[in-house]
């Protein structure tokens, strides 16, 4: 299936207080693989397992994240697209720097996963293989404080190999942050002769992942 098909959207509108805390919804929409893969697991869960399946999601991203609200669509129909929405708050997501704050836009989600990590002295001899190609993007939009304007933004990130691709922006708009990303496997197979192109590919990506953006505090 062509990499459109097996997809996830996740959107984002969050809003950061100066107290460095954050808070709003996340909405995300799979289909096809994706869709299957996660609705195989809620079906079988009860109401109760599939909110902590959400804390402990939310909370390996953000610290003391509380969830305050979930809903899950379509969930026993597999002709329409899985949608999960819900809403949390945390505590000291921002951090403060004299009259800096740091705030990484990339808030849920990781694509840099250590999976491909090369091992001293032992040479790779298996292709690797992904359980099916797959469009995964994200939307996250985070109004600033009052107070507060951005001195500094992450750089764009455009990488491109020949099993996949993984680009990404943060801009301003208006009074908020907004940051795009699309992360892009169009292959099923990475042969041994590719290995170092994908440990490339990954350590880019967990790169780009820990960047942040400089909020600064407005002169009174």
């Amino acid at each position: 299936m062509a990499a459109t098909l097996n997809r996830l959207l996740r959107s984002a509108k969050l809003a950061l207080a100066p107290s460095c805390a954050i808070q709003g919804a996340v909405t995300e929409v799979r289909s096809g693989a994706l869709a299957n893969e996660l609705r195989a697991r809620l079906l079988n869960a009860s109401a109760s397992d599939r909110n902590k399946g959400l804390e402990t999601f939310i909370g390996s991203f953000v610290a003391s994240s509380v969830l305050r609200g979930s809903r899950v669509e379509n969930l026993e129909d597999p002709s329409s697209n899985l949608v999960i929405s819900y809403s949390f708050e945390a505590r000291g997501y921002a951090k403060s720097a004299g009259d800096l704050l740091l705030i990484r836009p990339r808030v849920l989600g990781q694509k840099g996963e250590g999976l491909f990590e090369p091992k001293p002295g032992v040479q790779r001899k298996y292709p690797v293989e992904f359980p099916h190609t797959s469009l995964q993007s994200d939307v996250v939009e985070i109004t600033l404080p009052g107070g507060y304007t951005v001195d500094e933004l992450p750089v764009a990130a455009d990488i491109s190999m020949p099993f996949g691709e993984y680009h990404s922006r943060c801009e301003v708009t208006g009074t908020a942050l907004r940051y795009t990303r699309s992360y892009q496997i169009n292959a099923l197979r990475v042969p041994v002769e590719q290995w170092d192109q994908l440990l490339t590919f990954h350590s880019r990506i967990a790169r780009d992942e820990r960047m942040n953006a400089v909020l600064k505090q407005k002169a009174h």
